[in-house]
């Protein structure tokens, strides 16, 4: 049985009985990472504007709000073609049954600045898998998926007495000062990929006011929030969030509230700044319950999956008390000669509303709530960025290895990038897991068959090793 249909008929497990169970460009178009986590990107297609404010990314917004007059053509049509293919090893497996995958993009743009106050953006997104069958398509990962058209953003922007800067509609802003977890990433739903070479989240529907204090630097935010985990089809269900900017010499410092229907409110703070040599920063998020209001899962009984019949577990759905995320970083930019650096870099991520135990991430699966960068209690990160190196000016080199401490799983990848013909990116990189087998990063399970609930065994070998090669081109 291969890897996709034993997802599949992994989610025929929750009809199990069980007491007590409930179920409740490129730079400037594209995201440009920020400086806590630079990834190699292709040129840009235009002049890759300055962000918002200095704490605050918004990926892929292709322009500050102090916009320039004008130019001769005030429309620009432009985009990226992303082709992939991806590969993974899987123990025990001969190459020829390794997963084979195709996830594919094709983006497009059109801006609109009639003048220096007006603006208006639309990006729109395909993603075509074509190895993907559709007998298997949207998988308990969600990520199986044959064909997808999205709109990505479509905002417009403009202003008040140039004084108060307003953007009404579906947008990028994405918060948080770390490289690989940033739990103030509030305004997202689907948690950032942190090995991903760059953002391919949707934007969110909002209408975002900003009022920036130039002399001092310093900028405020206040934003209505259209989408959330529910509807929002009643003035009631809008969210909002609030978020000030301070810079205060070295220190730079963001804090921000977040409220939507059917969720508790969460306080957000960030810091970041420089000792000698070295970059330190750190996120915070606070408060009770999660940050998506689904449920967190209390294990009463582990499965047994070798019984007859295969035992699920039994499962409490909970709303916890105060449940904190906590990142704290730094890194340290060597310049080894005039013209080129290296930079390493450390992560710690203290995260409450983790599992201890990871014989539960199969319940977490058929929920949908399973997420192998986020499900342990503690992890860390560590990454060695090579761009440019020696007089390879078009290439560089990502080192970066993630480990769940709670479960003691691994997995290191190295991600290589170099421009071929000026708007031409090839990339490629490997990955290898290791660990113990049924961690996050080496998730394993063997089920036999149990009809009428499950007609076939599902088997799922943990994974060895990851291949991928891509070729990106600006349009």
């Amino acid at each position: 049985m291969t890897t996709r249909t034993a997802l599949a008929l992994l989610a025929a497990l929750a009809a199990l009985p069980a007491p007590a169970q409930e179920r409740p460009s490129e730079e400037d178009i594209f995201g440009k990472p920020a400086e806590a986590k630079p990834y190699p990107q292709a040129p840009p297609a235009a002049p890759a504007p300055p962000a918002d404010a200095k704490l605050e990314t918004a990926s892929p917004e292709p322009q500050g709000f102090a916009a320039p007059p004008a130019p001769p053509d005030p429309l620009e049509i432009g985009g990226m073609l992303y082709l992939r293919l991806d590969s993974q090893w899987q123990q025990g497996l001969p190459p020829s049954e390794w997963l084979l995958t195709s996830p594919n993009l094709l983006d497009l743009y059109v801006d609109v600045r009639p003048n220096d106050r007006v603006r208006a953006f639309v990006l729109g997104r395909a993603q075509v898998n074509p190895l993907v069958p559709e007998s298997v398509q949207a998988t308990a990962y969600g990520q199986l998926v044959s064909t997808q058209v999205v709109l990505d953003q479509a905002w417009i922007r403009f202003d008040v007495e140039r004084a108060v800067f307003v953007t009404v509609g579906k947008q990028q802003v994405t918060w948080g000062v770390a490289r690989f977890w940033n739990p103030t990433d509030f305004l997202h739903f689907r948690k950032r990929d942190p090995l991903s070479t760059f953002d391919q989240r949707q934007g969110e529907w909002m209408l975002k006011l900003h009022a920036p204090w130039e002399k001092a630097g310093w900028n405020f935010y206040a934003i209505a929030l259209f989408s959330g985990n529910q509807v929002v089809d009643q003035i009631g269900k809008v969210g909002g969030a609030l978020r000030a900017e301070v810079v205060l010499g070295p220190l730079e410092v963001a804090g921000e509230v977040v409220a939507r229907s059917g969720n508790l409110p969460r306080l957000g703070l960030e810091a970041s700044w420089a000792v000698w040599e070295l970059d330190f920063y750190g996120n915070a998020s606070l408060g009770k319950g999660t940050p998506d209001g689904l449920p967190r899962w209390d294990m009463l009984v582990p499965p047994d999956w070798q019984s007859v019949p295969p035992s699920p577990g039994t499962y409490e759905p909970t709303q916890p008390g105060f449940a904190p995320q906590v990142t704290v970083g730094a890194s340290w930019t060597w310049k080894y000669d005039d013209l080129h650096t290296l930079t390493l870099g450390a992560e710690y991520f203290y995260n409450s509303l983790g599992y201890a135990d990871p014989a539960i991430y199969p319940w977490l699966i058929v929920n949908q709530q399973y997420d192998p960068f986020y499900v342990g209690r503690n992890q860390a990160g560590l990454y060695l960025l090579l761009p440019k190196p020696f007089r390879w000016n078009d290439t560089t080199f990502v080192l970066s290895t993630l480990a769940n401490l709670t479960d003691r799983t691994f997995i290191s990848r190295l991600d290589y990038s170099v421009l071929l013909l000026t708007y031409l990116r090839l990339e490629a990189y490997a990955s290898v897991h290791y660990g113990l087998a049924g961690g996050a990063f080496r998730f394993t399970i063997d089920v036999p068959a149990f009809p009428p609930y499950l007609p076939e065994p599902v088997n799922i070998p943990p994974p060895v090793a990851d291949f991928g090669v891509a070729l990106r081109v600006s349009l």
